[in-house]
Protein backbone atom coordinates (compact mmCIF):
# COMPACT_ATOMS: atom_id res chain seq x y z
CA UNK A 1 0.00 0.00 0.00
CA UNK A 2 0.99 3.64 -0.48
CA UNK A 3 0.80 5.10 3.02
CA UNK A 4 0.93 8.54 4.61
CA UNK A 5 2.47 8.70 8.11
CA UNK A 6 1.23 11.58 10.24
CA UNK A 7 3.35 11.23 13.38
CA UNK A 8 6.18 13.63 14.36
CA UNK A 9 9.26 13.49 12.13
CA UNK A 10 11.60 11.63 14.48
CA UNK A 11 9.00 8.99 15.26
CA UNK A 12 7.97 8.71 11.62
CA UNK A 13 11.50 7.73 10.58
CA UNK A 14 11.39 4.55 12.67
CA UNK A 15 7.84 3.71 11.61
CA UNK A 16 8.68 4.32 7.97
CA UNK A 17 11.42 1.68 8.04
CA UNK A 18 9.02 -0.85 9.55
CA UNK A 19 6.27 -0.23 6.98
CA UNK A 20 8.72 -0.26 4.08
CA UNK A 21 10.16 -3.56 5.31
CA UNK A 22 6.59 -4.92 5.09
CA UNK A 23 6.41 -3.87 1.42
CA UNK A 24 4.59 -0.56 1.69
CA UNK A 25 5.70 2.73 0.16
CA UNK A 26 5.58 5.68 2.54
CA UNK A 27 5.19 9.45 2.53
CA UNK A 28 5.66 11.41 5.74
CA UNK A 29 3.54 14.42 6.68
CA UNK A 30 3.73 15.13 10.43
CA UNK A 31 0.65 16.89 11.73
CA UNK A 32 2.39 17.50 15.07
CA UNK A 33 5.73 19.23 15.61
CA UNK A 34 7.72 18.71 18.81
CA UNK A 35 9.19 21.78 20.50
CA UNK A 36 11.62 21.24 23.36
CA UNK A 37 11.05 23.19 26.59
CA UNK A 38 13.66 24.05 29.23
CA UNK A 39 14.24 20.94 31.32
CA UNK A 40 14.11 21.71 35.04
CA UNK A 41 13.53 18.59 37.10
CA UNK A 42 12.85 18.62 40.82
CA UNK A 43 13.74 15.11 41.95
CA UNK A 44 13.48 15.81 45.66
CA UNK A 45 11.48 12.96 47.18
CA UNK A 46 11.03 11.21 43.81
CA UNK A 47 11.39 7.43 43.86
CA UNK A 48 10.60 6.64 40.20
CA UNK A 49 10.09 8.18 36.75
CA UNK A 50 7.14 7.53 34.44
CA UNK A 51 6.92 8.25 30.71
CA UNK A 52 3.99 7.72 28.37
CA UNK A 53 5.68 8.69 25.10
CA UNK A 54 9.01 8.42 23.32
CA UNK A 55 9.16 12.22 23.33
CA UNK A 56 9.02 12.10 27.12
CA UNK A 57 12.04 9.78 27.17
CA UNK A 58 13.96 12.08 24.84
CA UNK A 59 13.16 15.06 27.06
CA UNK A 60 14.28 13.19 30.20
CA UNK A 61 17.47 12.14 28.46
CA UNK A 62 18.30 15.80 27.80
CA UNK A 63 17.64 16.79 31.40
CA UNK A 64 20.31 16.60 34.11
CA UNK A 65 18.45 13.84 35.92
CA UNK A 66 19.46 10.89 38.08
CA UNK A 67 19.16 8.08 35.58
CA UNK A 68 19.57 5.53 38.34
CA UNK A 69 15.92 6.06 39.27
CA UNK A 70 13.60 3.28 38.07
CA UNK A 71 11.75 4.29 34.91
CA UNK A 72 8.25 3.01 34.14
CA UNK A 73 7.21 3.36 30.47
CA UNK A 74 3.93 2.99 28.62
CA UNK A 75 4.40 0.95 25.45
CA UNK A 76 7.27 -1.19 24.21
CA UNK A 77 8.50 1.53 21.84
CA UNK A 78 8.84 3.91 24.80
CA UNK A 79 10.66 1.24 26.81
CA UNK A 80 13.00 0.57 23.89
CA UNK A 81 13.79 4.28 23.60
CA UNK A 82 14.53 4.48 27.33
CA UNK A 83 16.94 1.54 27.20
CA UNK A 84 18.67 3.07 24.19
CA UNK A 85 18.97 6.40 26.01
CA UNK A 86 20.93 4.75 28.80
CA UNK A 87 18.37 4.45 31.59
CA UNK A 88 19.58 1.38 33.53
CA UNK A 89 16.34 0.45 35.33
CA UNK A 90 13.52 0.25 32.77
CA UNK A 91 10.49 -1.71 33.95
CA UNK A 92 8.51 -3.99 31.65
CA UNK A 93 6.09 -1.58 30.00
CA UNK A 94 2.37 -1.22 30.44
CA UNK A 95 0.57 -1.29 27.09
CA UNK A 96 -0.93 2.18 27.63
CA UNK A 97 -1.41 4.80 30.33
CA UNK A 98 -4.10 2.78 32.14
CA UNK A 99 -1.92 -0.34 32.16
CA UNK A 100 1.05 1.73 33.32
CA UNK A 101 -1.04 3.10 36.20
CA UNK A 102 -2.01 -0.44 37.20
CA UNK A 103 1.66 -1.48 37.09
CA UNK A 104 2.71 1.46 39.26
CA UNK A 105 -0.08 0.71 41.75
CA UNK A 106 1.35 -2.81 42.14
CA UNK A 107 5.03 -1.89 42.25
CA UNK A 108 5.23 1.48 44.00
CA UNK A 109 4.98 2.05 47.76
CA UNK A 110 3.21 5.42 48.25
CA UNK A 111 5.19 6.00 51.45
CA UNK A 112 8.54 5.74 49.64
CA UNK A 113 8.17 8.90 47.59
CA UNK A 114 6.60 10.49 44.55
CA UNK A 115 6.52 9.46 40.89
CA UNK A 116 7.65 12.06 38.36
CA UNK A 117 5.71 11.88 35.08
CA UNK A 118 7.64 13.47 32.19
CA UNK A 119 5.11 14.66 29.68
CA UNK A 120 4.14 17.23 27.07
CA UNK A 121 1.76 20.16 27.47
CA UNK A 122 -1.11 18.02 26.18
CA UNK A 123 -1.59 14.50 27.49
CA UNK A 124 -4.15 11.93 26.40
CA UNK A 125 -4.57 10.46 29.91
CA UNK A 126 -3.87 11.97 33.32
CA UNK A 127 -1.60 9.50 35.10
CA UNK A 128 -2.09 11.28 38.42
CA UNK A 129 -5.87 10.93 38.17
CA UNK A 130 -5.53 7.25 37.27
CA UNK A 131 -3.44 6.69 40.42
CA UNK A 132 -5.39 8.91 42.80
CA UNK A 133 -7.10 6.03 44.60
CA UNK A 134 -3.79 4.20 45.08
CA UNK A 135 -2.34 6.98 47.23
CA UNK A 136 0.64 7.43 44.91
CA UNK A 137 1.56 11.07 44.39
CA UNK A 138 2.35 11.86 40.76
CA UNK A 139 4.23 15.05 39.89
CA UNK A 140 3.64 16.01 36.27
CA UNK A 141 6.62 17.79 34.71
CA UNK A 142 6.11 19.33 31.26
CA UNK A 143 9.25 18.97 29.15
CA UNK A 144 8.02 19.48 25.58
CA UNK A 145 5.27 21.05 23.53
CA UNK A 146 3.51 19.20 20.69
CA UNK A 147 2.18 21.82 18.27
CA UNK A 148 -0.38 21.12 15.56
CA UNK A 149 0.64 22.12 12.04
CA UNK A 150 -1.54 24.72 10.38
CA UNK A 151 -1.83 23.12 6.94
CA UNK A 152 -1.12 19.91 5.09
CA UNK A 153 1.74 20.29 2.64
CA UNK A 154 0.77 20.96 -0.98
CA UNK A 155 2.52 17.78 -2.19
CA UNK A 156 0.43 15.71 0.22
CA UNK A 157 -2.77 17.40 -0.93
CA UNK A 158 -1.86 16.62 -4.53
CA UNK A 159 -1.07 13.00 -3.69
CA UNK A 160 -4.48 12.62 -2.05
CA UNK A 161 -6.38 14.35 -4.84
CA UNK A 162 -4.64 12.43 -7.63
CA UNK A 163 -5.09 8.99 -6.07
CA UNK A 164 -1.42 8.48 -5.22
CA UNK A 165 -2.19 7.19 -1.72
CA UNK A 166 -4.01 4.14 -0.37
CA UNK A 167 -4.06 4.90 3.32
CA UNK A 168 -3.24 7.24 6.19
CA UNK A 169 -1.64 6.01 9.41
CA UNK A 170 -2.54 7.51 12.80
CA UNK A 171 -0.73 6.83 16.09
CA UNK A 172 -2.67 9.10 18.45
CA UNK A 173 -6.21 10.47 18.84
CA UNK A 174 -4.83 13.98 18.66
CA UNK A 175 -3.05 13.37 15.35
CA UNK A 176 -6.22 11.84 13.90
CA UNK A 177 -8.24 14.84 15.05
CA UNK A 178 -5.77 17.34 13.63
CA UNK A 179 -5.65 15.55 10.28
CA UNK A 180 -9.45 15.42 10.11
CA UNK A 181 -9.72 19.12 10.83
CA UNK A 182 -7.13 20.03 8.19
CA UNK A 183 -8.68 17.70 5.63
CA UNK A 184 -12.03 19.43 6.02
CA UNK A 185 -10.47 22.91 5.97
CA UNK A 186 -8.43 22.16 2.83
CA UNK A 187 -11.22 20.46 0.91
CA UNK A 188 -9.80 16.94 1.19
CA UNK A 189 -12.50 15.22 3.25
CA UNK A 190 -14.13 13.62 0.20
CA UNK A 191 -10.84 12.12 -0.98
CA UNK A 192 -10.57 10.20 2.32
CA UNK A 193 -13.45 8.05 1.09
CA UNK A 194 -10.93 6.41 -1.24
CA UNK A 195 -8.40 5.77 1.53
CA UNK A 196 -7.92 3.42 4.47
CA UNK A 197 -7.32 4.83 7.95
CA UNK A 198 -4.86 2.65 9.87
CA UNK A 199 -5.18 3.35 13.61
CA UNK A 200 -3.06 2.32 16.60
CA UNK A 201 -6.03 1.87 18.95
CA UNK A 202 -9.83 2.13 19.19
CA UNK A 203 -9.43 5.61 20.71
CA UNK A 204 -7.46 6.69 17.65
CA UNK A 205 -10.06 5.13 15.35
CA UNK A 206 -12.84 7.01 17.14
CA UNK A 207 -11.20 10.33 16.28
CA UNK A 208 -10.34 9.28 12.72
CA UNK A 209 -13.97 8.20 12.31
CA UNK A 210 -15.07 11.82 12.10
CA UNK A 211 -14.17 11.42 8.41
CA UNK A 212 -15.59 8.82 6.02
CA UNK A 213 -12.98 6.26 4.92
CA UNK A 214 -12.92 3.34 2.52
CA UNK A 215 -11.83 1.21 5.45
CA UNK A 216 -10.87 1.55 9.10
CA UNK A 217 -8.05 -0.69 10.34
CA UNK A 218 -7.34 -0.94 14.08
CA UNK A 219 -4.32 -2.66 15.64
CA UNK A 220 -5.06 -5.53 18.04
CA UNK A 221 -2.52 -4.01 20.45
CA UNK A 222 -1.31 -0.40 20.63
CA UNK A 223 2.12 -1.04 19.10
CA UNK A 224 3.76 -0.75 15.70
CA UNK A 225 4.09 -4.49 14.92
CA UNK A 226 0.37 -4.99 15.61
CA UNK A 227 -0.52 -2.08 13.34
CA UNK A 228 1.62 -3.48 10.52
CA UNK A 229 -0.02 -6.88 11.04
CA UNK A 230 -3.51 -5.34 10.98
CA UNK A 231 -2.77 -3.71 7.63
CA UNK A 232 -1.48 -7.00 6.26
CA UNK A 233 -4.67 -8.75 7.39
CA UNK A 234 -6.78 -6.02 5.80
CA UNK A 235 -4.88 -6.35 2.52
CA UNK A 236 -5.33 -10.11 2.56
CA UNK A 237 -9.05 -9.74 3.20
CA UNK A 238 -9.60 -7.21 0.42
CA UNK A 239 -7.46 -9.22 -2.01
CA UNK A 240 -9.62 -12.24 -1.26
CA UNK A 241 -12.79 -10.25 -1.94
CA UNK A 242 -11.42 -9.06 -5.29
CA UNK A 243 -10.46 -12.61 -6.21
Amino acid sequence: MRLLLTRPAEEAARSRRRFEAAGHSVLVAPVIQIEELPARLDLQGVQALAVTSRQGVAALARAPARRALPLFPAGEATAERARGAGFPQVAAPGADAAALAALLARRIDPAAGRVLHATGEIQARDLGALLRDSGIEVVRTILYRAKAVERLDRTICTAMQEGQLDGVVFFSPRAAGIFARLAVRQGLAETCGRLVAACLSPAVAARAGSLSWRGLVVAARPDLPSLVAALAAYEGHTDGERA
